[in-house]
């Protein structure tokens, strides 16, 4: 087998000096594209990873080997097993707990051992011993965590990129997608849309957040639970809770606190009984039968943005969400006005910081675009990064309305950041979409 390595090159982009990985593709046509190392306890499948056969012709796996990092842990497939062209086959550990969640008959099992929650390698030989595939995760940075007990699962981004860079992966669904491709998370449309997790010194609103109903009706929520990380700390939402269609609900945990800061807000339910971690934590929304529904995931620390940890701001969803976007990705979030915008939608010239005491920054446009930007105001340095914060360009003493072409580019939400000579930092979204 190949190993898959990367160089670097410096291209010229609509005027910008741009940093393109480039590397060699796997010489083999097999890939491990779905990873699900640690389930939620309330929806436990038990572990699986998922192989795709990217070749034109149908493969014979009888006889593989499928070992973990743990010598002496080794399945070895039966026979007859065979991918079809461009098909899927799913590795299962516990299929009684696979069979009771799925209905996918793609599938082989048991393995007779278990991935690890912490980190693991995966590693598939043919019959004659020779290594052809080969992936290591972990569930710490740079790796996301929002497949780390928290019900989702890592899909590969594309076959053709590094399966060992923490950057190449995404994270799943709730419950993943086994034995397909990446599916829109179509059922998650009550999400967490607003995260203030750590006040001000002086306008401290305790920690609340927001829920927000993207449904086309009324969503009866009585009885749900949230949780954050731990399973201990759980608040039931009151019978007769109701969110309106496109509605939002806040969950405060002092309401002295939050009615100093947020007067007037009706739509808001609590005192949650735990507060949120100022350096990370978890949100989790448990429908009335207490099974996750939906899970987020958030940091303190790039690329994540920096305002909402104690300085004034809050963490930010987007205006118009889609169902296919990584609500675990730092790209996903932003930061809106100051203070917040609890139980409604955050002010369009407010969203990623817009507003500042200090600075304004004009937004680009047209955004979504699926051929360039138009970046209206000059500044001393400008960052193109992925939402793992990976840098892709990276500009010094940029114009007036640079143009910044995006056809080099793969589709997906990035974050554009200027450093202004103030000191003041500004992010936006940028969306690329598909051609």
């Amino acid at each position: 087998m190949k190993q898959h390595l990367r160089s670097r090159s410096i291209v010229s982009l609509g005027g910008f000096f741009l940093t393109l990985w480039t590397g060699a593709v796997w010489a083999q046509p097999l890939h491990i594209t779905e990873i699900n190392y640690n389930s939620d306890s309330t929806i436990s499948t038990g572990d699986w990873f998922e192989v795709f056969n990217s070749s034109s012709n149908s493969i014979d796996l009888s006889g593989y080997k499928i070992k973990d990092s743990d010598p002496l842990n080794l399945y070895v497939v039966p026979p007859g097993t065979t991918i079809p062209a461009g098909g899927y086959l799913v590795f299962v550990a516990d299929t009684l707990r696979f069979n009771s969640l799925y209905s996918i008959s793609n599938w082989v099992g048991p393995l007779g051992f278990g991935l690890n929650n912490n980190s693991d390698q995966i590693q598939v030989f043919d019959p004659t011993n020779q290594l052809q595939i080969q992936v290591s995760y972990s569930d710490s940075t740079p790796w996301n965590m929002g497949a780390d007990g928290l019900g989702r699962t890592l899909e590969l981004l594309n076959i053709s990129s590094d399966p060992n860079d923490p950057n190449s992966w995404r994270i799943g669904c709730v419950l993943g997608s086994p034995g397909q491709a990446y599916q829109p998370c179509i059922n998650e449309t009550l999400i967490v849309s607003e995260v203030n997790y750590k006040s001000p010194v002086g306008n401290d609103a305790g920690d609340w957040f927001e829920l927000r109903n993207l449904g086309t009706s009324p969503r009866d929520v009585s009885g749900f639970f949230v949780r954050d990380e731990k399973n201990t700390n759980l608040y039931k939402i009151p019978p007769g809770t109701i969110i309106p269609a496109d509605g939002f609900l806040v969950l405060y945990s002092d309401l002295t606190l939050f009615n100093q800061e947020h007067p007037g807000i009706a739509n808001k339910i609590g005192p949650i009984p735990f507060s949120l971690s100022g350096t990370g934590d978890a949100l989790r929304i448990f429908n009335a039968a207490d099974k996750l529904i939906y899970s987020m995931h958030y940091l303190d620390y790039a690329p994540w943005p920096n305002e909402p940890d104690g300085n004034g701001y809050t963490l930010e969803g987007p205006r118009n969400p889609q169902l296919s976007w990584d609500v675990n990705s730092a790209a996903y979030w932003g930061y809106g006005c100051l203070g917040g915008s609890p139980g409604y939608l955050v002010p369009e010239n407010c969203l990623m910081g817009e507003f500042s005491p200090s600075h304004t920054a004009q937004s680009i446009y047209p955004n979504p675009s699926d051929s360039y930007v138009v970046i209206p105001d000059a500044a001393e340095k400008l960052e193109l990064m992925d939402a793992q914060g990976k840098i892709f360009m990276q500009h010094f003493d940029s114009v007036e309305g640079l143009q910044l072409q995006l056809n080099a580019l793969p589709s997906g939400i990035y974050i554009l950041q200027q450093t202004f000579s103030t000191g003041f930092v500004h992010r936006q979204r940028l969306i690329h979409l598909p051609k």
